[in-house]
């Protein structure tokens, strides 16, 4: 059980089970707080779960890594043996490495996350120096500054009165990382493209602004080469190496196969998480209808240097608001 796994499957955990029979579920950190699976009786904690941490503070990017989890957890996940009878937690770590090595409680995620979004978020509200904002948890002023000078080099912020600049202010509209809201930006303002290319890349942009704000949606088919050559072949060739390419390629396919009703089929025979997949589809379907209500109907993106004249233009190119949320 885990948290991309179709609803219709995680139901199967709360099933009635036949008598004589063992329930067993092997889960993630879902069970741990989000849920409560009936009729557990025994637990068996490996002491490990996958946390998000910032890749570096220059960079700003978050990666996934395994690692301990904190006392508090553990708690939580004795506790979910035997809440309705006699139950007991086997722990695969030693009491002397739980004392000496766990730590009373998890990181707040603010201290483990790029902060360009938060940055950005706090400049637009007044907030001039955001690595003097008391926050209840406080990230390091080192991230904070990184994040402000991230800031800076997109364009978002001016660099020596410290003020959001108009490009900024239509990058706060979008609900994802700056990084990913400029390259949507950046496409819709490109100069010197013919309409039907303009048209094209704006749409791409979109997806890829999708598709590059959440997890991979891609299973693991490094030991199954029938399935990898059936996802190559659903997918078409894309840029190996690539981060951009085969995610847009797969929403492409997946939203197609959705509303021909076979999505969950499409997800199957391409190795691709179901879950993901939807957050994915209408994760692009939002962005596309922010450029329909902040674009076209002229709120929130100021129209100082053009731009959004430009970004107007970019979604008359992509054949309209609607033409751009419902395709691709």
């Amino acid at each position: 059980m885990y948290s991309k796994l179709p609803a219709a499957e995680q139901r199967r955990a709360f099933e009635p089970v036949e008598e004589g029979a063992r329930l067993v579920v092997v889960a993630t950190n879902i069970a741990e707080t989000s849920i409560t699976i009936p009729g557990i009786r025994y637990v068996v904690d490996s002491g490990r779960e996958k946390q998000k941490l910032r890749e570096s503070v220059a960079s700003g990017v978050a990666r996934f890594s395994v690692g301990w989890i904190s006392k508090a957890s553990a708690a939580q996940r004795t506790g979910r043996a035997g809440r309705t009878g006699p139950g007991h937690c086997y722990r695969l770590y030693s009491s002397a490495f739980y004392n000496d090595s766990f730590e009373a409680h998890a990181e707040p995620e603010v201290m483990r996350s790029p902060l360009e979004g938060g940055a950005l978020q706090l400049k637009v509200l007044g907030v001039d120096k955001p690595h003097l904002f008391p926050f209840p948890s406080a990230p390091p002023e080192l991230a904070l500054r990184a994040a402000e000078r991230c800031l800076v080099r997109l364009g978002a912020v001016d660099g020596e009165s410290g003020v959001v600049s108009p490009l900024g202010r239509a990058l706060s509209v979008f609900p994802i990382s700056p990084r990913h809201a400029r390259l949507l930006v950046a496409a819709g303002t490109a100069k010197g493209l013919d309409r039907k290319v303009l048209g094209r890349a704006f749409r791409v942009a979109v997806a890829a602004a999708a598709a590059l704000s959440l997890e991979p949606p891609f299973e693991d088919l490094s030991r199954d080469r029938a399935r990898r050559e059936a996802r190559e072949t659903l997918l078409g060739k894309v840029a190996r190496g690539s981060d951009v390419f085969p995610a847009v390629a797969a929403l492409r396919g997946f939203e197609l196969a959705h509303a021909a009703g076979e999505g969950d089929a499409f997800c199957k025979a391409a190795g691709l998480h179901v879950r993901g997949m939807r957050e994915m589809m209408l994760l692009r379907r939002q962005l596309a209808a922010i450029c329909a209500r902040c674009i076209e109907a002229g709120r929130g993106i100021p129209d100082q240097d053009g731009l959004r004249s430009r970004l107007r233009e970019a979604v008359a190119a992509a054949g309209g608001a609607r033409a751009l949320e419902s395709d691709p």
